[in-house]
């Protein structure tokens, strides 16, 4: 696995080959899939109800539980 030179913190990449990136799509969980997209506009209306980007500020960390992913640290990014 490679990363991205985003970050520091960037998601492990598959290589760029296809059957490295079929492996990836096969260990994707479906059922985690669904509660991210619920979750997701959840945030996302509670922030169009409330005018305010602190809902996904605060949805972006919790993210972090899926797939392995590394969490985000916060740096750069307030809750305000």
């Amino acid at each position: 696995m490679t990363t991205s030179p985003i970050s520091d913190t960037a998601l492990p990449m598959p290589p760029l080959a296809e059957a490295a990136l079929w492996v990836a799509v096969n260990r994707i969980d479906l059922t985690a899939a669904v509660e991210f997209e619920q979750e997701f506009r959840q945030a996302w209306q509670e922030a169009i109800q409330t005018d305010s980007t602190t809902p996904m500020h605060l949805f972006i960390p919790s993210v972090g539980d899926l797939g392995g992913a590394v969490p985000n640290s916060g740096e750069g990014c307030s809750a305000a």
